[in-house]
């Protein structure tokens, strides 16, 4: 990925813009040796995918259990990873926490 001083692309904007379009490579704007922009080709609507994914999941029965879990057994690869509801009755479940933004 190309690399160019704040200063550079300033005098110069046109010639990497056009040199970004014909190559479809990125371009980083740096500060002092430090990135700080990103310059990218358009690609198209970002959302799209999620757009694709909405309404795709037609039942959810149980979010505690993990994806696949029949798959897993199958394979034999179950034993390392317990189902939650074997857990003995001693242990106590504690909710995730989320990490603060």
């Amino acid at each position: 990925m190309k690399r160019v001083s704040k200063s550079t692309f300033q005098s110069r904007a046109l010639q990497y813009f056009r040199e970004i379009e014909s190559t479809g490579k990125p371009l980083v704007i740096t500060d002092r040796g430090k990135p700080v922009l990103k310059i990218a080709p358009f690609t198209g609507d970002p959302d799209q995918a999620l757009k694709e994914l909405r309404h795709s999941v037609l039942k959810y029965d149980d979010p505690t259990d993990p994806v696949g879990l029949e798959d897993r057994e199958k394979s034999g690869d179950a034993s390392r990873y317990p189902r939650l509801d074997a857990l003995p009755k001693t242990h106590k479940r504690v909710p995730r926490q989320r990490d603060p933004l």
